[in-house]
C-alpha cells in the first residue's frame, strides 16, 4: 500500500481487499495480514482516492458465520468509507477444482476446513448447496444493508 499512496490515484487501478473475520483469518489464512492490517490499508487508499473493492471470497461457513461477517461488516462500514469509493464487491463461498483440493488436503491431512462435508459438481468441490446458498443469501443481504448503490458480484464455482 505504501507504493501505491506515493503516486496520484488512478481511476482505472482498483484496489481489491479480501475480507474475512479475524476468527477465520487466523485459523486458515496463514501468512496473510491480520484484519485491522487490511482495514487500515483499505481506509488509506480510499482516502487517497483509489476506488477500492471489497472481496468476501472465499465466505467460510462455520457456526456462527452469521455473527463472525456482521461484525466484520460493522468493522469495515465503521471506517466511513464514501460509497462512491467502492468500485464492486464480490461475495463467494470457498471452493476448489477437484485437483486443487486434493494436493491441498494432502498436504494438509488435519485441516477442519478441508474436512468439512463437501460436494462436488463439475470437477469443483464446495459446501452442499443448502449451506453455500444459505451462507451467500446472508451476506448478500448484510452487503446490500451496508452499501447502497454498490455493483455487486456473486463469484460462482
Amino acid at each position: 500500500v505504501k507504493q501505491l499512496l506515493k503516486f496520484e490515484a488512478q481511476k482505472n487501478v482498483i484496489v481489491a481487499f479480501s475480507l474475512n473475520p479475524e476468527e477465520i483469518i487466523n485459523s486458515i489464512e496463514e501468512k496473510t495480514p491480520k484484519l485491522e492490517k487490511r482495514l487500515k490499508a483499505l481506509k488509506q487508499v480510499a482516502e487517497h482516492g483509489y476506488p477500492v473493492g471489497l472481496r468476501f471470497d472465499p465466505l467460510i461457513y462455520c457456526q456462527d458465520y452469521k455473527r463472525l461477517y456482521s461484525e466484520l461488516m460493522e468493522s469495515i462500514t465503521s471506517l466511513n468509507i464514501p460509497a462512491q469509493q467502492i468500485h464492486s464487491i464480490s461475495i463467494g463461498t470457498l471452493r476448489f477444482p477437484e485437483k486443487m483440493h486434493k494436493k491441498i488436503h494432502n498436504l494438509y491431512p488435519k485441516s477442519a476446513l478441508l474436512n468439512q462435508q463437501g460436494y462436488q459438481d463439475n470437477k469443483i468441490i464446495s459446501y452442499p448447496p443448502k449451506i453455500d446458498e444459505e451462507i451467500k443469501e446472508f451476506m448478500l443481504s448484510t452487503v446490500k444493508d451496508a452499501f447502497h448503490d454498490v455493483a455487486i458480484f456473486s463469484c460462482n464455482s
